[in-house]
């Protein structure tokens, strides 16, 4: 469904797919934040047959601030956010997966929750593509993901990391279509990816804001039926993203194939020290906490240069 949105306030929309109680939680943590922005929450039932998602997803039908779409079947996280995306009312996007967070401690609010802070980024400056946050980790794991550093267009371009926590606009997204259905896994930076392609092939800059408070939380957990986990190639989905974004690639890559591009991005893949190295140069403190969160001291061979979450 096509909606016309406003030019003030945030849609977030959910994907879920057998969440069972991680969504009641993440709901939660969506509508406890200090907005002084219009908001949405939009829950896509992504074909959920789980009895306790099922329960909960009942009990927001006729909440104030949440809308429940459901799917008849499971179609995949792809089409999942690409429905809460068509569906939005609101100018700006935030997508939030059904089994993560986003911060509500007050020490990182004081500033304001990071929903109003890119939307008044992405308000006040044309040039910005997206705006994108810190990221901990939840569950098995703690501490910071190794994308806690800004983004720059060509990082993005680089393969570096691209969080499914970005704010954006909603009419850039729709003009290119959203997600595409062929890319299955890595699906945050081939969108990332999009966008920024969308706004070169437009003669729009390409700024990106970062804020450095940890506003995401990124929920870890070993389901062997994650997306994370399936075999998916990754080389296959760089090359169908390639494919999809060349005014992107071509900027970086001028009169170079579509299978070299694939291979020289594939190349250019951040290891875990290279993010480290950026996330130095951002926040030294936080470096060296990272350095002792992954006992990176300790580690030697390939283990030191495994690209971690």
């Amino acid at each position: 469904m096509l909606v016309t949105s406003s030019d003030n306030g945030i849609s977030i929309a959910v994907a879920c797919y057998n969440s069972g109680a991680y969504l009641a939680e993440c709901v939660s943590s969506i509508l406890h934040q200090p907005y002084r922005i219009p908001y949405e929450v939009i829950i896509v039932n992504d074909g959920s047959d789980d009895p306790t998602t099922l329960r909960i997803l009942s009990g927001y039908e006729k909440h104030e601030f949440v809308r429940v779409i459901h799917h008849d079947r499971n179609m995949g996280l792809p089409t999942a956010r690409n429905t809460g995306l068509f569906s939005a009312r609101y100018a700006y996007v935030m997508f939030v997966d059904g089994d993560d967070c986003i911060n509500t401690n007050a020490e990182v609010l004081k500033k304001g929750s990071y929903l109003d802070r890119a939307v008044n980024a992405l308000k006040s400056n044309s040039s910005l593509a997206f705006a994108h946050c810190a990221t901990l980790m939840i569950g098995d794991c703690g501490g910071f993901t190794s994308s806690a550093y800004p983004l720059t267009e060509a990082l993005v371009a680089a393969k570096h990391h691209v969080s499914s926590s970005i704010v954006f606009r909603r009419n850039d997204a729709v003009a290119f279509g959203g997600f595409d259905p062929k890319v299955v896994k890595w699906t945050d930076w081939s969108f990332g990816a999009s966008l920024l392609s969308y706004r070169i092939g437009n003669d729009q800059a390409n700024k990106i804001v970062y804020f450095s408070g940890p506003y995401y939380l990124y929920r870890t957990y070993t389901d062997p039926h994650r997306l994370s986990q399936q075999p998916i190639s990754e080389s296959e989905m760089v090359r169908v993203t390639v494919e999809i974004c060349r005014p992107l690639f071509d900027k970086y890559y001028p009169d170079v194939n579509e299978g070299d591009i694939a291979e020289a991005v594939m190349a250019k893949k951040p290891t875990l020290l290279d993010c480290l190295t950026h996330i130095a140069k951002s926040d030294l403190i936080r470096a060296r906490q990272f350095i002792r969160d992954r006992d990176l001291h300790c580690l030697t061979g390939t283990r030191s240069v495994a690209l971690a979450p």
